[in-house]
């Protein structure tokens, strides 16, 4: 009889602190906050976009959130860490990715209590078709201002003079360049006249003759990747200064 009752003390005993720890860490799971990844979408060429909301804050504010992504689905949080320290609650968040490659996407969230992680998106970037401009152009000539000239072009990731990438025209009366974020991808970018903060998607393109001229923001520029891997790149209408057009058609 006392051996029984030995084991109904034990039991009673396991049972009161299974109860205790389960309760503390039902009330410690409450006080984190709770946060979801919403979606993850393609970005212009080389970018995605990411859509968090943090539902609750937990019991305490939020101090920090961000996302995080790998190509290995098993990676902590700290792998390509964007961190956001300014308590929001909703957010989108852009960052860089390859073309034909598949990642791993998830959200995080922190009050003084902790963080917890949201869920996972695997998302593949696919490559952006070709883009050739919409109108009829003869390859390798550039027309500025009434001015027809041939001219050749090459590519190059060595000391561009903005960026990482610059492809040279270079023609009997001037030359041209254009500087790219990254390497050239399928796809229509985007001028800005501002090279030193090139963003993805943007290009910056200036002309080089007697004097020196940069095509205003807002431009389109075509670029069209082939099957040998030869680069064309294309332009209706670039602008510079009040009323001057430039444009053409150039393959490397």
């Amino acid at each position: 009889m006392k051996k029984n009752t030995t084991i109904l003390k034990v039991t009673g005993a396991l049972v009161v602190i299974c109860t205790l720890f389960f309760s503390c860490k039902k009330k410690y799971d409450d006080a984190l906050p709770k946060v979801t990844l919403q979606s993850v979408t393609l970005k212009g060429l080389d970018s995605v976009t990411l859509s968090v909301n943090v539902t609750s804050k937990g019991a305490s504010a939020i101090e920090y959130a961000g996302v995080s992504y790998n190509s290995n689905p098993a990676a902590s949080i700290v792998s390509n860490q964007v961190l956001l320290q300014d308590g929001r609650t909703s957010f989108n968040i852009t960052v860089h990715a390859f073309h034909d490659s598949t990642y791993y996407f998830k959200a995080f969230a922190a009050n003084s209590f902790g963080y917890t992680v949201s869920n996972v998106i695997k998302y593949t970037v696919t490559t952006p078709p070709p883009a050739i401009a919409p109108c009829t152009l003869a390859n390798n000539y550039i027309h500025d201002n009434g001015s027809t000239f041939s001219v050749y072009a090459y590519g190059s990731a060595n000391n561009p003079s903005y960026g990482n990438y610059q492809v040279t025209m270079n023609g009997n009366t001037e030359d041209i360049i254009i500087c790219f974020p990254a390497v050239p991808y399928n796809g229509v970018y985007t001028t800005t006249s501002d090279g030193s903060n090139l963003g993805a998607g943007q290009v910056y393109v200036s002309i080089s003759n007697f004097n020196q001229y940069v095509i205003n923001s807002g431009d389109n520029v075509y670029v069209s990747i082939d099957s040998l891997g030869t680069t064309t790149i294309s332009s209706c209408a670039l602008h510079y200064g009040t009323s001057s057009v430039m444009y053409g058609k150039v393959s490397y």
